[in-house]
């Protein structure tokens, strides 16, 4: 099996977090710890958008781990996999406003759904307010070893040469 990697590094994509709201982030935090409140007063769920197992699980799974030892609360990973984020947009956006739940999400649910699916009663981009890039995840694209491609631009041109007649399969969309 060969693999047609992405050109982009993981310090550009680090780049999507501008530093203005890095700096924002870091005096909400102080603010916050300053104010002393005792937070969480009990466990905090934590909603996932992929299946477990799945990149943004893992990503939640370490981020739960972590806050549960510097908070003394259960920080419980809840998955909510389907519709390329949405449901578990749907589901974040529908928890109470109390402090105790937060969200993993892909850029998906923020950048194209809007476009795929134009019919979701929600918009990510308005609705829900990003804190903190957690990640950066590079995705692969694989190939069988009898397909003639050694890019991506070659392997557009033949899958545009067998006319429909090859399938993809993805763990998203």
């Amino acid at each position: 099996m060969r693999f047609l990697l992405p050109t982009v590094d993981s310090a550009s994509a680090a780049g999507y977090v501008p530093r203005w709201l890095r700096i924002l982030l870091a005096l909400g935090t102080l603010a916050f710890v300053m104010q002393g409140h005792a937070w969480p007063e009990r466990p905090v769920r934590v909603i996932a958008t992929s299946p477990p197992g799945g990149a943004v699980d893992l990503l939640a799974r370490i981020v739960a781990d972590e806050f549960a030892k510097e908070y003394g609360q259960p920080f419980v990973v809840e998955n909510r996999p389907g519709a390329n984020g949405n449901i578990g947009v749907a589901a974040a956006l529908q928890a109470s406003a109390d402090g105790h739940m937060l969200f993993v999400a892909p850029p998906g649910p923020f950048s194209i759904n809007a476009q795929l699916m134009p019919s979701t009663r929600f918009d990510a981009r308005a609705d829900i307010a990003p804190i903190a890039l957690l990640g950066v995840s590079p995705l692969v694209l694989a190939v069988h070893p009898s397909v003639p491609a050694a890019n991506l631009r070659e392997l557009i041109a033949w899958l545009k040469a067998q006319h429909g007649r090859v399938s993809y399969a993805s763990q998203a969309v």
